[in-house]
């Protein structure tokens, strides 16, 4: 079932918003094609950009990694890959190796606790308490939000950081 029919943009932007919310994503509005929101879907730690196809193979080009690690950086975020394939009715998930262990955390956390409950593990035995270490002391402040009102000028600046990311690669 290789070649699955053909559809349209409309159902490739709702199948990506379900694909997205089923794996325990944000949708990004437009699908990332704005100002402020880049890539397909988002969490608090993870940024992800989704392919869907209903051909046997997909191309995965360095530039498009590239520019998703770029996003994730801007944003403070582990970048992921999504690869659909329709016709097959599979998700790839493509990660760094690095990022593995905080991507399966940041989406999977509840279902893995909850499946280590069932098989009789205590709430001690998941989460114990490291000594030494106070809740209290351990500070993280989110990154501050771009502002809509110089948009412009942030679009240039992204650009250059972007390019200049895009050379060091090299």
């Amino acid at each position: 079932m290789a070649q699955g029919r053909q559809h349209n943009q409309k159902w490739y932007l709702e199948n990506e918003k379900k694909v997205l919310r089923s794996i325990g994503l944000k949708p990004c509005r437009g699908s990332g094609n704005g100002m402020l929101d880049k890539e397909d879907g988002f969490n608090d730690e993870v940024i992800a950009q989704l392919k869907s196809t209903n051909k046997e193979s997909y191309r995965l080009s360095q530039e498009d990694l590239i520019k998703l690690k770029y996003h994730a950086q801007v944003d403070h975020k582990l970048p992921l890959f999504l690869i659909e394939y329709l016709g097959y009715d599979e998700l790839w998930f493509c990660c760094m190796k690095d990022d593995i262990v905080g991507i399966c955390l940041s989406m999977f956390k509840d279902e893995v606790i909850a499946q280590l409950k069932s098989e009789g593990y205590k709430d001690e035995q998941l989460m114990p308490d490291i000594e030494g270490e106070d809740d209290d002391e351990i500070e993280w402040t989110p990154p501050k939000p771009i502002g809509h009102g110089n948009s412009s000028k942030t679009a240039r600046k992204r650009d250059k950081e972007f390019e200049k990311f895009k050379k060091g690669r090299k």
